[in-house]
């Protein structure tokens, strides 16, 4: 198995590809000794998850850090011992039932991309109805994704000025969300 595929959030493995690739390149060559796992879910016993499902139990042993870049998701059933360190780099840590028995320190980390920030937002729209993002990113050079739940959804998109975009959708868009990178 390949440590890419524990570092990158498992809902999109493309984002942030290049600048994880760029910073954290080294960690494929670790041994994730420290970190100990049991149970099912498609769980080998070692290494890093950026979802706990259920019936696994993953234990991060003193002294040792579980490093995970986007979200953190605990699923029912699932389980989290922390003894040492939980650091979350431009994401969060979502318990959907599951458990974070925390004896250690956890560290959420807003990691500025290239100096240009991300900004993430709910919406709502009407079909053909411009909608104005203010995103304060203070830049025209950004990257996005737009979703409903978990689809990706088009938009068409065109920048007001550096801190400001509409987004125009051809169907109505109930909880949609928006993600701008700035780069």
């Amino acid at each position: 198995m390949s440590c890419v595929n524990f570092i990158y959030p498992h809902h999109n493995p493309n984002e942030g590809r290049d600048i994880i690739n760029a910073n954290f390149e080294a960690l494929c060559q670790l041994a994730f000794s420290g970190i100990t796992g049991s149970g099912g879910g498609g769980f080998s016993g070692s290494g890093i998850l950026n979802f706990i499902n259920s019936g696994v139990t993953v234990t991060v042993e003193e002294n040792y850090q579980y490093l995970i870049y986007g979200d953190l998701t605990i699923y029912s059933g699932g389980t989290l011992d922390n003894l040492g360190q939980v650091v979350i780099i431009n994401g969060a840590l979502a318990l959907s039932g599951g458990s974070f028995n925390n004896s250690g320190s956890t560290l959420l980390v807003d990691l500025q991309l290239n100096g240009q920030g991300k900004y993430s937002a709910n919406f709502t729209t009407t079909a053909n109805v411009p909608l104005t993002i203010n995103h304060l990113l203070n830049t025209q050079n950004f990257v996005y994704m737009t979703r409903q739940g978990t689809s990706e959804i088009s938009v068409q998109m065109t920048i007001v000025d550096n801190n400001n975009v509409s987004i125009t959708t051809t169907s109505s868009v109930a909880g949609g969300r928006i993600t701008i990178i700035g780069v």
